[in-house]
């Protein structure tokens, strides 16, 4: 039934494929971020920008040290 449906709105099969692709990779990427143990990891990355820079590890303009 769903290949009739789909068949007759036009689809190719690359479009079915590269959809179930995206979907698998979307699930994956989802699993990957909410994995347990990963809120230390988050919570550590989410201070990096709060941090204070030392005047050696800023970059210079002009290009000069």
């Amino acid at each position: 039934m769903h290949k009739e449906v789909l068949t007759s709105a036009g689809f190719a099969p690359w479009a079915i494929t590269s959809l179930m692709i995206f979907v698998l990779v979307f699930t994956f990427v989802l699993l990957w971020v909410f994995r347990k143990g990963s809120k230390s990891q988050y919570d550590t990355i989410s201070q990096l920008p709060l941090e204070a820079d030392t005047p050696s590890q800023t970059p210079s303009i002009s290009g000069k040290e």
